[in-house]
């Protein structure tokens, strides 16, 4: 071809008319030249047709060729996964150029397809020749976050985050990474701004509701439950979780709905009925009706914590009997003495000691 048709082949291939390249260069009576042959194995790709541009460059790419070439084949080898071969081209063009950070990203991807030990290796040379290179930032970050190395994984991501703060992917590594470490503050707001930029999946939600949890920001954690409910009204698991959060913000109707979907999914087990029950009939000050539910949940799971504890909390509020009182504290402080509510019972037990002991309480029951 002419040097005017080469041109008019980079022109056709600028403005996206594949398929006319194509037609053109099969046309032709003469032989293509080396950039005219790896346009037309460009063109093959435009069009979807990757074992045909993978043939072009199998038969025609030899030493000596542009890397620009070599690094084309390479990218095809990997989107065909055939990372063997891509392999040995990354590892070519590391050798020759090897501060290229775009070379040891692409033989990272290519050794972790294979399965290598190098992988890691490679990602972090990557990672070392250019920090800014998101695409090396995010498989390293989510390799890190895999291996639960949280505050790594934190520490990349959020590195990452400087030069492109918007950025979806990094941002959901962040708010993992955050919130596997406990941060419940930090996380939520990593996992926040990710909503603002980006429809997020459906673990985000949860952790946003649970990390609200942990802050006891009931009526905040409540509204991503719902948001998920809303997207999935399947999961049991959080219809329960959405039930008992709603009993902490007196939203018993409600409360009441989520359990009953619930227990119309799954069996779920009497203990957790039990349990959901008992604090529904607490936040309605029926006390009574809650301490039988208690009692029940913990003989079907004498290990449930929080019903251990609830119980005591649910007489303490109906009977005037201290000792009776007291006795439930010092039972929750027996069977869980590493437990969350531990600190909270001893300190009501010394005070009823104290009031026992001044008064001499022998009352039955609450006004």
């Amino acid at each position: 071809m002419s040097t005017a048709q080469t041109k008019s082949l980079d022109s056709l291939m600028a403005a996206g008319e594949f398929a006319k390249v194509i037609q053109i260069a099969n046309a032709s009576t003469k032989n293509l030249n080396k950039k005219e042959t790896f346009l037309v194995a460009k063109a093959y790709l435009g069009v979807g047709n990757a074992k045909k541009a993978s043939e072009v460059y199998q038969k025609n790419l030899s030493e000596g060729d542009a890397l620009q070439h070599y690094y084309s084949y390479g990218k095809l080898l990997l989107q065909q996964n055939n990372a063997q071969q891509a392999d040995s081209i990354f590892n070519y063009l590391r050798t020759e150029n090897p501060k290229n950070a775009e070379y040891a990203y692409r033989s990272a991807l290519a050794k972790q397809k294979l399965g290598s030990e190098d992988f890691k290796k490679t990602l972090y040379q990557a990672y070392d020749l250019q920090k800014d290179h998101l695409l090396v930032v995010y498989e390293l970050a989510k390799e890190e976050l895999k291996q639960k190395n949280y505050a790594v994984a934190n520490r990349i991501a959020s590195q990452g985050l400087w030069s492109n703060p918007e950025n979806a992917s990094l941002l959901s590594i962040q708010g993992q990474a955050l919130y596997a470490r406990g941060k419940w503050e930090e996380s939520i707001a990593s996992f926040l701004k990710l909503k603002k930029i980006s429809d997020v999946p459906l673990f985000v939600e949860k952790r946003l509701a649970k990390a609200y949890v942990k802050l006891r920001a009931y009526a905040e954690a409540l509204k991503h439950y719902e948001i998920y409910i809303q997207r999935d009204p399947t999961d049991y698991t959080i219809l329960e979780d959405a039930a008992e959060v709603a009993t902490f913000c007196g939203e018993i109707d409600k409360a009441q709905v989520y359990i009953s979907q619930a227990f119309a999914l799954k069996d779920v087990s009497r203990a957790r009925q039990y349990y959901i029950f008992a604090t529904v009939f607490l936040q309605k000050e029926d006390y009574e009706r809650a301490i039988g539910m208690f009692t029940q949940c913990i003989k079907e799971d004498p290990n449930h914590e929080k019903a251990t504890y609830g119980l005591a909390n649910a007489k303490d509020r109906f009977y005037a009997d201290d000792q009776k009182i007291l006795d439930a504290y010092q039972l929750y402080m027996d069977n869980f003495p590493k437990g969350n509510y531990y600190n909270l019972a001893d300190y009501r037990v010394k005070e009823l000691r104290k009031e026992i002991f001044m008064t001499g309480n022998t009352s039955t029951k609450k006004d």
